[in-house]
């Protein structure tokens, strides 16, 4: 072991101290990236849950409006393929096309409306969360490395940029 070397000091006298305080502060950062990521998952199911129900929303209130029509008004608007269009009886701004087995279905209330997706995921969010914590860790490591790598490399030690900066 070289003189200016101890114990608490890497190759080239790169102290062990400056690696330690910058992991802790990796530590310590990687729960908030983990909580934001974990949000971000949150905030984007739920948005999925809020478009996804008003969109069922709207095509369930274009479906019960066509089921008050008279069958003579949805025949007049039947395409060759048998769907009836029904963008000017029930003003949905857009081509909607239902059939005479969605009509009967609607009609004796067997026809349900319901989004698929949850509004609050909690097991992804908790994944995604101690997933992004697990990789700040890792960079925090990879960056760490990388200066040490650095260091070795140019020659340069803690102690030497301590007194070029007196």
């Amino acid at each position: 072991m070289a003189a200016d070397e101890s114990p608490t000091t890497l190759g080239a006298g790169v102290s062990m101290g400056l690696y330690q305080k910058w992991f802790l502060r990796g530590l310590r950062f990687a729960p908030v990236v983990g909580l934001v990521a974990a949000g971000w998952h949150s905030r984007d199911v739920l948005n999925r849950y809020q478009t996804d129900a008003t969109s069922q929303l709207s095509m369930g209130l274009t479906y019960e409006c066509a089921a008050r029509q008279s069958d003579e008004q949805l025949a007049a608007r039947q395409n060759p393929l048998g769907n009836i269009n029904v963008r000017d009886l029930c003003l949905t701004g857009r081509d909607f096309y239902v059939s005479w087995p969605e009509m009967q279905a609607m009609r004796a209330g067997t026809l349900k409306f319901e989004t698929t997706f949850r509004p609050f995921d909690w097991q992804g969010s908790a994944v995604i969360g101690i997933a992004w914590s697990l990789l700040a860790v890792i960079v925090t490591l990879g960056v760490l490395f990388a200066i040490a790598i650095a260091r070795w490399v140019w020659g340069t030690t803690a102690r030497e940029q301590a007194k070029a900066g007196q």
